[in-house]
């Protein structure tokens, strides 16, 4: 038995409980990994919310499972779900968890490169273009950074979790029709290699 789990036997033929007061009707679901993202998602202290949400890393089937749980609780984690797992993997001190399969997912590795921060000059993200060229993306009005990197970098990794290999190619085809673009050619470009390369490790045709 995982050690994360308390009780996960109820009822295997049920997704949900139904809590029926006076005048409302609380669905619960039964799943072990959703309810510890609810449960997360209800927690008032942030140190609760995160130490729920590292339950729920351990105790997720796999990555589409928690990111589909995260999905019913819009701003429980702040930045893109992705990143957070990845943050959370790479600080684990726990066997159990760092070995999970939500850990060891090579798209919650990948997330845990950080932002290019020297010291000097504009913190961004620096990304390799098509040509193998490094390409630095700062932020701005055009540009949103969502946790120190560009939020087209977060919608793809997100893209290719949720709707799989087809949406995957269709954005790194959308990406690489932009490169000729005089205003976003250079950005277009790491877009286009990053999905590209995703799609790659993921064995997409």
């Amino acid at each position: 038995m995982r050690p994360f789990v308390v009780a996960a036997v109820i009822s295997a033929a049920l997704p949900w409980v139904v809590s029926c007061a006076a005048d409302d009707a609380t669905f619960v679901p039964l799943d072990p990994c959703e309810r510890r993202v609810a449960d997360a998602a209800d927690a008032i202290e942030p140190d609760d919310q995160v130490a729920l949400m590292d339950e729920a890393i351990f105790l997720c089937d796999d990555l589409t499972g928690i990111v589909t749980a995260v999905a019913e609780h819009p701003g429980l984690l702040g930045v893109d779900t992705v990143t957070f797992l990845g943050r959370r993997c790479a600080r684990t001190v726990q066997a159990a968890m760092a070995t999970s399969p939500v850990c060891t997912d090579p798209l919650v590795r990948a997330a845990t490169t950080g932002p290019a921060d020297d010291g000097e000059g504009p913190v961004g993200y620096l990304g390799l273009a098509l040509d193998d060229t490094e390409v630095l993306i700062v932020p701005d009005a055009d540009t949103p950074f969502i946790d120190g990197r560009p939020q087209a970098i977060s919608a793809i990794v997100d893209l290719a979790v949720i709707e799989g290999c087809a949406a995957l190619l269709t954005e790194r085809d959308r990406w690489s029709a932009r490169v000729g673009d005089d205003d976003v050619g250079q950005e277009a470009s790491v877009y286009a290699r990053h999905a590209n390369d995703l799609a790659t490790y993921l064995g997409c045709g």
